[in-house]
Order: C-alpha cells, then sequence, then structure tokens
C-alpha cells in the first residue's frame, strides 16, 4: 500500500501515467463487459453496447467508416497547431486572447477528423433517418410569435431533442438558420461562441481566486483540451447552455462594481430559456452563499429578475415556463418515475451517467482532482463548490435527469466545478513548464485518440 501511495505521489510520473491509464482502461473494460453479461443473461436492461458510452460507434464497418487518408492528415494538421499552441502559450504567459484563438481552432481541427459531414453537418441537421434535431424543428417554424405563444401546446409534437427544452433551443437555431442557412456554419459558429463564452468565464473566475493570470490562463487551456469539451462544442447546444451557466457563476461569484447582479441575471436568463437542466444553478448558489458568503441577498436578487422576466414574457407572448417544464418532464418520463417503471435501467443509467463524465475528464485529471479533494489545504471555501455541485447533480440523476446516460454533452456544465480541486492541487504543487505540457498533452492527445477511434453522434 505504501508502495502505492509512493507511485501516485506524483500525477505526472511516467509510472503514475502509465499505471494510471492501464487500470483506468480495464475498469472501464471489465464493467464493460459485466453490464453487458447481465443484460444478455440475466437481466434485460438499457445497455448500450458501449456502456458506459450510450451514443457512440466504433469507426468500423458497416455502422460507421475508418479514419482516410485525409482525416489522418488533418489530425496531424491538428497535432502541429497543438504543438505551436504550447510553444506560443508558454512564451505569451497564457495570455486569454491567444489561448480562446488556439482552442478555437482546436475544437474545430478534432472534429474535423470526422470529416466536414460527421463533423459540422451531421450534429446540426441530422442525417438519414435521424434528422431530430433543433435545427430539424426550426426549419419548420413560419411564426415566431406563434410559436412561442403556444409552445406548451406544440412540445408534445416536437422531435426528440426538442420536446424536454424549452423554445430558446429551436429559437437559436431558427435565427442561426436565417442568418448562416448551412448547417455546417451554424455548427462552427455555437463552436466559436461558446469556446469564447466558457473560456473567458473560466478564467475570469480562476483569475479572481487565484490572482495569477498565467495559472489560469493554463487551467482554462486545460478545460479546453478536455475531450467533452472539444468533442461537444461543435456538435451539441449544450456548449451554449454550459458557457452560459458558467457565465452566471462567474458574475455571480465576483460581480462587477458596477453592474452588479446584472451578469449572472443576464446569463441565467439566457440559459434558462434554453435549458430546465439550469435549475442545477439553483441549489449550488444557494449553498455557497449560505455556507461561504453567509447570506442569500444575491441569489434571491438574480432569483427574483428571472422570475420578473419570465412573468414579463407571459403577459407579453402567454408562454408559461412552470407549464413547459412540467410538459418537459412527463415527456421524459412518459410512464412515469423510471425507478418505479423500469428499476433496473434507471439504476444502470445512474451508473451510467456517473462514470462518463469521468472517462471524458480522463484518468490522469480524474486522479488530480481526486488528490485535491482529499488534500488538507486552506482553500477549503473552494472545494465546497465543487461537493454542492456534485451533491447536485447526484441528486438530479437520483430524480432520473438524463435518463440516457450521455452526462458529458448534457452535464457539461459540471466540469468547471470538477477543476476546482484540479486547481488547488496544481496550485499547491506547481508543475513545471516540461510538466505542463506533458498534462496538457495526455488531455488533447485523449481527445484525438477518442474522435479518431470513434463517432459520438447524439
Amino acid at each position: 500500500m505504501k508502495k502505492l501511495q509512493g507511485l501516485l505521489t506524483n500525477p505526472l510520473s511516467t509510472k503514475t501515467i502509465v499505471l494510471t491509464t492501464i487500470v483506468f482502461v480495464i475498469i472501464l473494460v471489465v464493467l464493460n463487459q459485466l453490464v453487458r453479461y447481465l443484460c444478455l443473461n440475466v437481466i434485460a436492461f438499457d445497455c448500450p453496447q458501449n456502456w458506459p458510452l450510450s451514443m457512440f460507434m466504433f469507426r468500423v464497418p458497416p455502422r460507421f467508416y475508418y479514419p482516410n487518408a485525409k482525416h489522418l492528415i488533418i489530425a496531424a494538421a491538428t497535432i502541429a497547431v497543438f504543438v505551436v499552441t504550447l510553444v506560443v502559450l508558454s512564451k505569451m504567459k497564457y495570455k486569454l486572447f491567444p489561448i480562446i484563438v488556439f482552442s478555437t481552432i482546436l475544437v474545430l481541427g478534432s472534429n474535423l477528423t470526422q470529416g466536414w459531414q460527421w463533423a459540422f453537418i451531421t450534429p446540426t441537421a441530422g442525417v438519414g433517418i435521424y434528422r431530430n434535431e433543433y435545427y430539424n424543428d426550426a426549419t419548420a417554424i413560419t411564426n415566431v410569435s406563434d410559436f412561442i405563444s403556444d409552445y406548451v401546446d406544440l412540445q408534445p409534437e416536437l422531435l426528440t431533442h426538442s420536446r424536454t427544452h424549452p423554445p430558446g433551443a429551436v429559437l437559436i437555431y431558427y435565427y442561426l438558420a436565417k442568418i448562416f442557412g448551412d448547417p455546417a456554419y451554424i455548427s462552427i459558429f455555437l463552436a466559436v461562441i461558446s469556446v469564447l463564452i466558457f473560456g473567458y468565464a473560466f478564467w475570469r473566475w480562476m483569475n479572481h481566486e487565484t490572482e495569477d493570470e498565467g495559472f489560469s490562463g493554463y487551467l482554462t487551456l486545460l478545460l479546453l483540451l478536455l475531450p467533452a469539451v472539444q468533442i461537444y462544442f461543435a456538435s451539441s447546444i449544450d456548449s451554449i447552455i454550459a458557457a452560459c451557466m458558467l457565465g452566471v457563476l462567474s458574475f455571480f461569484i465576483h460581480p462587477t462594481r458596477r453592474y452588479g447582479v446584472f451578469w449572472p441575471l443576464l446569463f441565467l436568463v439566457l440559459s434558462s430559456i434554453i435549458s430546465f437542466g439550469v435549475l442545477f444553478l439553483v441549489p449550488v448558489l444557494l449553498g455557497y452563499e449560505y455556507l461561504v458568503e453567509k447570506r442569500a441577498v444575491r441569489i434571491i436578487q438574480v432569483l427574483i429578475g428571472t422570475f420578473v422576466a419570465y412573468l414579463l414574457l407571459f403577459f407579453t407572448t402567454g408562454f408559461n415556463y412552470i407549464d413547459s417544464f412540467i410538459v418537459a418532464t412527463k415527456l421524459e418520463n412518459p410512464l412515469g418515475p423510471r425507478f418505479l417503471v423500469e428499476p433496473v435501467s434507471y439504476f444502470a443509467t445512474r451508473i451510467e451517467g456517473s462514470i462518463e463524465i469521468f472517462v471524458f475528464l480522463g484518468p490522469i485529471l480524474s486522479l488530480i482532482m481526486l488528490k485535491g479533494l482529499i488534500e488538507n489545504s486552506s482553500q477549503r471555501r473552494h472545494k465546497i463548490l465543487t461537493w454542492l455541485a456534485l451533491s447536485t447533480l447526484a441528486v438530479m440523476l437520483l430524480m432520473g435527469v438524463y435518463r440516457t446516460g450521455e452526462t458529458a454533452r448534457a452535464a457539461l456544465f459540471i466540469y468547471p466545478y470538477l477543476f476546482i480541486p484540479i486547481a488547488v492541487y496544481l496550485k499547491s504543487h506547481p508543475l513545471s513548464q516540461h510538466e505542463r505540457d506533458l498534462l496538457a498533452s495526455l488531455v488533447f492527445g485523449q481527445t484525438l485518440a477518442m474522435q479518431l477511434m470513434g463517432n459520438f453522434f447524439w
């Protein structure tokens, strides 16, 4: 045991990297085989073939295609950009602007290894019989005013992805389709704007917490290199939702002197009109206010402001947010609470969703996060946010949210909270430049490997 503890002391030693990665992969393979065996031979339940990845296909015919020469060339070019990124950012001491620029290029490049169709067109417009995207509902809108006012009645008739969201999700694609026309350009735009908001909000938050611009920049780079960010920022509206939710957190914890609660209120209204998942923020911010700030004035102001915004929307359009939420809940679980109707599938997907988050975080960052959580530190107030976020997400999972897993996409907003203990650990155990480059390479290397191995079309 002591030898194992000694081996794990430095998470970036060669032996630790190799051991952690091997153990990580073995655990996933064993769990996959166990779940599949139970599903096929003991009791049938919702168990995707590549559990804990529910929406995933290996790039192997006939279901998908091998990476061709063009894809491999793009991958090589993306690696070259990544190398340049490390060199330039280290010399520029991880300034925010080049981080945003290079990270955007890497998101687009890593996705382009799937080919133009699957990287940018399919995620927005669907493919073949799988045309159940927000974009497909958006193209059917003839009158925006009627769509909003009649949304609760229209909701059950919408396609799979749209029906469990507020109208903002479909309307974003409606207006982007008017501007860009081509679904591929919509995907690219969403990736660019998501990286910009997500990166800035996280950097701003970390910069206030650490008062170290270079360190905050490096953490922002790591976050933007995550497989979850790289894979889903160009393929899902959940990237915009995660970005706006992070904007709420950043400006709520560190409000501007001039505008106070304006920015967190704005980001909360924006994210809430796109997704009901924004309810995650309420207990997190309430808990933070009570446990850390010893007050609840700001969260009450933000919630009242949001209520007023939706009250105005109701009186001007007739759209009822609460009714829409109730409809979405019933559509998500049409037969009733899943733990009563399908208890085995419910239990399996809860485990699946929990594990998937850490699969997309990766073995080394998961190890660093764990070390940061359990390590005694003076940064207790920071880790409270992580525990609040994990507890809230756990409650959401227990309530049946994300019924088919896919948490790395749908719960993208959780990753900044997981970076708090990572930041605490790396701050108390400073990395050399070589170690910084090595850690970034491990994270982005996993991203490229996952992009070349399979497709994550959801």
